[in-house]
C-alpha cells in the first residue's frame, strides 16, 4: 500500500520494545534514557495492552516535522509485529496485510 498522511498511526500507537508493549512510564522513561528513538513519543493514556503515545512530530497537518530522521518504527511501519502483537491498522491507512 501507500501511505496516506492520514495520521491516525501517529495520534495513537503502541510502542513496543524486545516483542513487548510498554506497559508503564516508568519502563518508558528508562527507555527514552537510552534509546533517543522513544524520544519523539509522549504517552496519552493506557489500553489492556499497555501504555498508547502520540508522536511529537506530527504537524497539524498530518505531516511528519522530522521525516528525513524520523525513528526507525516509523520507517518500517507498518510491519507484520505490529500485527502479531494484535493491533490492527486505522481505517484511512493505505496499507493492507494479506
Amino acid at each position: 500500500g501507500l501511505c496516506t498522511q492520514c495520521g491516525k498511526c501517529c495520534e495513537s500507537i503502541h510502542l513496543g520494545h524486545k516483542g513487548r508493549y510498554i506497559q508503564n512510564t516508568l519502563h518508558f522513561n528508562w527507555l527514552r534514557l537510552w534509546f533517543k528513538e522513544y524520544r519523539h513519543f509522549s504517552p496519552i493514556g493506557t489500553t489492556d495492552d499497555g501504555l498508547v503515545f502520540k508522536c511529537n512530530a506530527l504537524r497539524d497537518d498530518k505531516t511528519c516535522s522530522v521525516y528525513g530522521e524520523r525513528p526507525t518504527f516509523c520507517r518500517r511501519y507498518p510491519t507484520e509485529a505490529v500485527m502479531i502483537m494484535g493491533k490492527t491498522l486505522p481505517e484511512e491507512c493505505g496499507y493492507v496485510f494479506k
